[in-house]
């Protein structure tokens, strides 16, 4: 008689990567990012840090940084550590025609937006990987807050990500 294990083959959240683990379980960007945000306070509260009893605009924001920080030292390893080195991408990186630059440790964009003098545009928006779970429930997030067409979206995308294909991500979403 063989006995089935107490716990799931699967588990939900691993204990080698809890956040790779977090960022596919969930299906909604907002609920990753307030999920991820909770789960920093608890270490912060394991720690003996005094924390207010709800989470503040800060706090999320911190937590989806980290989560795309996260996400871009997962993907792109080796053009951060040659950004570092080098202070450039290999010319063989699919990153090189963006003219990738490190800021705070992430990776931004650096191109011609560096030249404009509006401070309502980020200039140097996060890149991110076409293939990743977490690109596309930022494109879900964009479309379903405002129902509008793929290039629109896009737009308003950018003003905060760069995700590589982005555009073809965005029609998937909003056909299905």
């Amino acid at each position: 008689a063989t006995s089935t294990p107490p716990w799931p083959k699967k588990p939900h959240l691993t204990f080698t990567d809890p956040i790779g683990s977090m960022i596919r379980y969930f299906g909604d960007a907002d609920r990753l990012i307030k999920t991820y945000a909770w789960w920093r306070r608890s270490c912060k509260l394991l720690r003996g840090e005094q924390m207010e009893n709800h989470l503040d605009v800060e706090e999320l924001q911190e937590a989806e940084r980290l989560l795309v920080r996260y996400v871009q030292h997962e993907t792109y390893a080796a053009e951060i550590k040659a950004l570092k080195e080098r202070g450039r991408v290999s010319a063989t990186s699919d990153l090189l025609p963006l003219n990738p630059a490190l800021e705070d440790g992430m990776l931004v964009v650096q191109g011609r937006l560096s030249h404009l003098a509006s401070e309502n545009i980020n200039i140097r928006p996060y890149i991110l990987p076409k293939n990743h779970h977490l690109s596309t429930l930022l494109c879900r997030r964009v479309h379903y807050s405002s129902h509008v067409g793929s290039e629109w979206a896009l737009t308003m995308l950018r003003n905060k990500y760069w995700i590589i294909s982005a555009r073809s991500i965005l029609r998937n979403v909003v056909t299905s």
